[in-house]
């Protein structure tokens, strides 16, 4: 009976320390809670008006300054009927008067480019007498700053596919004068005779 007496008390005894051991990490977690969920002070500012928008580039031609003929969209090239060769009839050594067109800027921004790129050019005939190889082509811009050649006699062959820089660009509101001059090279074979040609011309603004 003594010995089972014993047993009780000391088994009474470690259950009060691990109670009490217990309820020691139940205070430390408790207040280690309540010191991470303190509150704080705060100030902000919400920006909510916040917005963007894009700028227009948009061209116009024309056979003068007041007329517009074609007019370019935000979806892309405009085809436009204008024939700028105007090359009727020609025989070696002929020359067109030129073909005058308005460019205007038109958009909100100024061009931060002006280019011309010609097509390849299309003949009746595509051997080396083609017409396309015997047609020169030249081409200037002018505005207030002055007059600069793009294209200097090229044949209409070699300049197909090419891009050629237009300078100045025009700021917005902006334009000057392009003028296509072709001729046929005097020295063009007599079997170039009879055929005829087309090409492309595509003006582009850059901003």
């Amino acid at each position: 009976m003594g010995r089972h007496s014993t047993t009780v008390r000391r088994a009474s005894v470690r259950t009060g320390w691990l109670l009490t051991a217990a309820g020691l990490v139940a205070s430390v977690a408790l207040a280690l809670t309540t010191t991470g969920t303190t509150s704080a002070y705060t100030a902000s500012i919400a920006n909510t008006t916040n917005t963007a928008n894009t700028v227009s580039i948009a061209m116009t031609q024309g056979p003068d300054a007041s007329t517009v003929a074609c007019r370019s969209t935000a979806a892309g090239t405009t085809s436009c009927a204008t024939d700028l060769y105007a090359g009727k009839d020609l025989r070696p050594g002929d020359t067109t008067r030129g073909t005058a067109t308005v460019i205007r800027n038109t958009g909100g921004v100024a061009a931060s480019a002006f280019s011309l790129a010609p097509g390849t050019c299309t003949g009746t005939v595509s051997t080396a007498n083609s017409i396309c190889s015997w047609l020169r082509v030249t081409v200037t811009w002018t505005t207030s700053a002055g007059t600069t050649t793009v294209v200097s006699g090229e044949s209409a062959g070699a300049i197909g596919g090419r891009t050629f820089p237009v300078d100045p660009a025009p700021a917005a509101g902006q334009g000057g004068t392009a003028t296509v001059t072709v001729a046929l090279d005097p020295a063009a074979p007599n079997d170039s005779q009879a055929q005829s040609m087309s090409q492309s011309l595509v003006w582009t603004f850059t901003a």
